[in-house]
């Protein structure tokens, strides 16, 4: 029985390893895959209230140009917090045309209750 627990433990973490490197290989980056994923729903929303039409985006060519952690600091120290400015770059598209949109340069302030929009900027051109 521990041979058949062991053997499987041990085909799990290859199987584990070989997805992890197959990710990193491929040039992507899990972390940051799943940390656009979570701000997607803000991004998407943000950029329906700045366009007329509605518009669409691919999510794996969102770039991060930015991540800045907001520090809170007193007197005595400074205090470590989970509040994160981030910038981002977003290729949006017209929905129906499939045209391009141009850039929009998006920085979003996030916390652990709230994500936010601090500035949106777009250029017409790539």
């Amino acid at each position: 029985m521990k041979k058949i627990v062991t053997v499987s433990f041990l085909i799990q973490i290859f199987l584990l390893l070989n997805i992890h490197t197959y990710s990193v290989a491929k040039g992507a980056d899990p972390l940051s895959d799943a940390f656009l994923k979570n701000l997607s729903p803000y991004i998407n929303e943000s950029l329906n209230n700045n366009f007329e039409n509605q518009v669409q985006f691919n999510l794996s060519e969102v770039e991060i140009v930015e991540v800045e952690q907001i520090r809170h600091y007193s007197w005595e120290n400074v205090d470590r917090t989970y509040e994160f400015d981030v910038t981002l770059e977003v290729f949006p598209f017209d929905e129906k045309t499939k045209s391009s949109l141009g850039k929009v340069t998006l920085k979003l302030n996030v916390k652990p209750d709230n994500v936010a929009v601090k500035s949106f900027e777009h250029s017409a051109t790539n």
